[in-house]
């Protein structure tokens, strides 16, 4: 019996708020999944406004698809994103314009980078895509 797993994109503390300047915010959502739980705890990626794996941060788990990083209700991402980890599960596809489109950085699992300045895409990243790969 395969067993499915919900996958969460979390969103963690935020150090500012863009209106007062202070606060934390967060917005959980959550995503279906068609992957083994056991596949699911690998495919995760967590990526940081700050070079270095600093300042505010989000987890992204499972596969998921964010074609605009400046979506209405939600943290702007857009341009922000400095470092990563991906799982050793997952493939983090960066994109350069929103909606998947552009030049696109492919960071493979298992692999952190500690400032997007020093890969092709930069950090103009302004959407992106996480996929699983069956363990």
């Amino acid at each position: 019996m395969k067993v499915l797993a919900l996958s969460l994109i979390l969103f963690s503390s935020v150090s500012f708020s863009q209106v007062t300047g202070e606060g934390v915010y967060e917005t959980p959502s959550l995503i279906v999944s068609g992957l083994d739980f056991e596949d699911m705890t690998k495919c995760w990626a967590k990526i940081y406004d700050g070079p270095d794996f600093n300042g505010r941060s989000i987890t992204l788990v499972g596969y998921t698809a964010w074609p605009n990083l400046n979506m209405p209700g939600w943290p702007n991402w857009e341009g922000q994103i400095d470092s990563v980890v991906v799982g050793p599960g997952a493939i983090l596809t960066l994109y350069g314009l929103p909606m998947f489109a552009d030049e696109d950085q492919t960071i493979t699992g298992g692999i952190s980078v500690r400032n997007l300045v020093d890969v092709p895409l930069g950090d103009a990243v302004e959407s992106l895509r996480l996929t699983c790969t069956p363990q």
